[in-house]
């Protein structure tokens, strides 16, 4: 597997070279102005799939046009990366305080926000919302003058109120419905209960309007795409998988990886990992130590929970945060995703398929891809059932190898992100011209065969 460095010079090549021109709703050959707005810094070695997601999209969408970038960072985050920084127009970073160390700045900050919640502002928008940032915003607006905004994940859409929709085109990426996440977080948190519904019962209004004022939202899944349309009926929303780049990595599978080594990648502010984690440490791995005794169990992912930690028996490690996972699904005879809720696409799942490796994953955490159960990667739902396939998988270097190479060629075939950045540059350039989707209610029920491609105004998910 080549090293990251490797890597992201072999993307910029691709992205350089690329053989879709430049797109204009004037002139032809004239790139547009895209803004990005987003809560935290891109970075093609991000430590989430999210970062890194956005960070392909960007520097993929910067081979045909003008991209520049307005972020949130804390301090603690990693800025966005040289290689990325460098096929940009601009990237301009608003830094956020960490969480106040002192009781009395945490408590004016709590009281704050929930009398915003009450006002019906979710908990993480409060947090996301400064004034800095707001005037950088109004100070690009009118100085780089961008024909498209684009908002990555709802909670950006608290800047809304800053953009003249007559200026240019409004976009929302919806990574993962908020309201739904929102849900999800109150079942699997200890928290404050009260506190947890009156923040869904925020993120109900609050995305429901977001995806009202903007001209279209993009969904990665059918499940998603209804949600959405469920939530806010007048909305546009339209459907576009993104792809990943990690099989650029690799010109072939991976290696066959440890006879004993099973690998969990995931970012643990994200509620659906902490449960999957937690099964996989409490429920799932002792049955396969049952009969695998020399199993080893490795979970990687920033801000991993003390709980987690300390349930990680014999043969369990959890590292945290890692500045590359690559040398870990090298090494990983059998990638796992054991998730029971959550949306949008899986990153982890792609990126393990790309890289060749056998993947053991739950009907949820394939939504959106046209896998098969055999085929690319063992499906299973049950704490028995998933154990059982790990174990298969372990036992059986031939079963392994098989999974892996069909896994590696159909990833190569179907998650490129050329046919995800045709279906934005279709959508900049309709969103400009004035016209929008006609509206359909349909709901999506299912995923055709296909290849993997972006899809435009098909709510069913065909």
């Amino acid at each position: 597997m080549r090293s990251r460095a490797i890597y992201s010079a072999r993307l910029l090549q691709i992205m350089s070279s690329s053989s879709h021109p430049r797109v204009d709703v004037g002139n032809p050959g004239d790139p547009l102005r895209l803004l990005f707005l987003t809560p935290f810094p891109p970075s093609l070695e991000g430590a989430h799939g999210g970062s890194r997601v956005i960070a392909q999209l960007l520097a993929r969408l910067a081979g045909r046009h003008r991209v520049g970038v307005l972020s949130l960072k804390r301090d603690s985050e990693p800025s966005v990366d040289p290689s990325l920084r460098s096929v940009l127009e601009f990237v301009v970073e608003v830094t956020r305080d960490d969480p106040p160390r002192s009781l009395r700045r945490r408590s004016f900050r709590s009281v704050r926000s929930r009398l915003r919640l009450l006002a019906g502002t979710p908990l993480w928008a409060s947090e996301l919302d400064t004034h800095e940032f707001r005037d950088r915003l109004h100070e690009l607006r009118a100085d780089w003058r961008p024909q498209i905004v684009q908002f990555e994940y709802p909670v950006m859409g608290i800047y809304l109120d800053a953009i003249h929709a007559e200026d240019c085109g409004t976009v929302l990426a919806v990574h993962d419905p908020s309201t739904n996440a929102a849900i999800d977080l109150g079942r699997s948190s200890d928290g404050d209960r009260i506190l947890r519904r009156l923040d869904v019962r925020a993120w109900r209004r609050f995305e429901s309007d977001v995806l009202t004022r903007v001209d279209a939202a993009v969904a990665f899944t059918p499940r998603d795409v209804e949600a959405l349309s469920s939530l806010a009926p007048t909305a546009e929303v339209v459907r576009i998988p993104f792809g990943t780049d990690f099989f650029e990595r690799a010109d072939s599978p991976s290696a066959i990886g440890d006879d004993e080594s099973i690998l969990f990648v995931g970012n643990f502010v994200h509620p659906p990992n902490v449960d999957a984690a937690d099964r996989l440490v409490r429920a799932i791995f002792p049955r396969v130590r049952e009969r695998v005794p020399t199993a080893k169990l490795t979970l990687v992912g920033d801000n991993p929970p003390a709980k987690l930690r300390a349930r990680a028996g014999a043969g369990a490690t959890v590292t945290g945060r890692l500045p590359d996972i690559g040398p870990h699904i090298e090494r990983a005879a059998v990638v796992v995703a054991p998730l029971r809720f959550g949306g949008g696409m899986r990153v982890k799942v792609l990126e393990a398929l790309a890289a060749g490796k056998p993947v053991v994953a739950s009907r949820l955490a394939v939504e959106g891809l046209d896998v098969a159960d055999g085929d690319q990667l063992l499906i299973a739902e049950t704490d028995e059932a998933v154990a059982d396939a790990i174990v298969r998988a372990l036992n059986d270097r031939e079963l392994r190898e098989q999974l892996g190479k069909r896994a590696w060629s159909w990833a190569r075939e179907n998650l490129s992100w050329d046919a995800s950045v045709d279906a934005y540059d279709e959508l900049y350039r309709r969103l400009l011209a004035g016209h929008r989707l006609p509206q359909s209610h349909e709901p999506a029920d299912r995923v055709g065969r296909r290849r993997h491609r972006a899809v435009l105004g098909d709510k069913s998910g065909r």
